[in-house]
This record gives structure tokens, sequence and C-alpha cells, in this order.
């Protein structure tokens, strides 16, 4: 039954997506399955003789972990940033009847995609609060030349209202672009390339500024 058990554990363990490494309390290596290998394939092999870890992961500070992990009896959590991808690694302490650290085992979690997306949501709002200020700067100056009744020629009435339509439609549409970025991070929203007329952005530009 023990080794039954034993081997179901195992196969659980091997079938999971994150990456998991357990060692004893020496610090050797007792188990680690294949997603461990797939999330650190990108980095170089340690060769030759010292500690066999490294055949493994490379990365001496992420065995410096398990070590205090092991020697404190606490977790040690921490991100890890590799060549091509984001982990959260969190190396929890395994301990005995006496509170004692027997060993510990490290779960490695890939984060890039929520990473990437996070990077992308601070840009965007950070760009979306510059453009927010060029619509509503160029509405006010516009609204209180009108305002003030210091505009008497109606065509150029006409113009400043339809320069003040197209900031509020623009207005608009970055508030829903805010919106369609709350739906991509959580997944509620498809993505549909389409074409883009420059001719149509450049007299855009033309009659803003001229």
């Amino acid at each position: 039954q023990l080794v039954v058990e034993r081997n179901r554990l195992r196969q659980t363990i091997d079938g999971l997506s994150e990456g998991i490494a357990a060692v004893d309390a020496a610090g050797n290596v007792t188990h680690h399955n294949p997603a461990l290998d797939a999330l650190f394939q990108a980095l170089p092999r340690s060769e030759g003789e010292g500690d066999g870890r490294l055949m493994m992961i490379s990365d001496p500070e992420v065995w410096a972990d398990f070590d205090r992990a092991v020697a404190e009896a606490r977790v040690v959590s921490r991100r890890l940033q590799l060549p091509d991808r984001v982990l959260d690694m969190t190396i929890s302490p395994l301990t005995d009847q006496d509170g004692q650290a027997v060993g510990a085992v490290g779960l490695f979690l890939d984060i890039t995609e929520s990473e990437r997306l996070e990077r992308t949501r601070r840009d965007y709002v950070a760009n979306v609060s510059h453009e927010l200020r060029t619509p509503l700067t160029a509405m006010r100056a516009l609204i209180e030349p009108l305002s003030e009744d210091m505009v008497r020629d109606e065509n150029t009435k006409k113009r400043y209202y339809a320069i003040l339509l197209r900031e509020t439609l623009r207005l608009s549409r970055l508030v829903n672009d805010l919106m369609e970025l709350s739906r991509l991070q959580s997944g509620q929203l498809s993505l549909t390339p389409k074409p883009m007329f420059l001719r149509d952005i450049l007299d855009d530009l033309t009659e803003k500024y001229t």
C-alpha cells in the first residue's frame, strides 16, 4: 500500500504544470518533476564537478534559498527573472513531529503572461493619463472663446464645434479602451486585427493643429 501511494503521489507531481523540487535535510534533491526541467531549460547547465544540483538549476541562489528554508525552518519566496520567463518561487520546509526541518519543497510557477499583462496595464494607464490631457486641453481652448462670444464668424464656430465633437468622441474611445483592457486582463476579450488608414490619421492631425 505504501508503494502504491508513493507511486500515485509521484505520478501526480510529475503531471503538474508547476515545477516542483524536493530536498532532504542535507540539501540533496530527492525528487523533481519534468515541469521543472522545462521551466529552467533556458538557463545554461553547469558542467564538471561541484554541486550536482546545479546540473538541474544552474542558479546557485535558488539552492541557497532551499538551504535557508531547511536551516531556518521557514518559507522562502521570491520572484525569479529568467532569460525567457518570470517565475514565482515558494520554498516550504518539511518538518517532523518535533517541528524540526527534515527537508523542503520548492514550487515554481510560471507567471510570465500575468507579468506581461500587468506591465501592459501599467504602461497603458500611464499613456492614457497623458492622452486624456490632450483632448481636454483642446476642448477647453475652444470652449472658452465660444462661451465668451469671442468667435463671431459662423464658419469658424462650426469648425470649432466639429473639433469639440471629435475630441468628445476621442475621450469616449479612450474610456472604451480602458474597459477593453480590463476585459483583456480577465481573459474575456478576443482581439480582431483590422487595417488602419494612415491618411485619415494625418488629416485629423492637420485639422487639429492648423
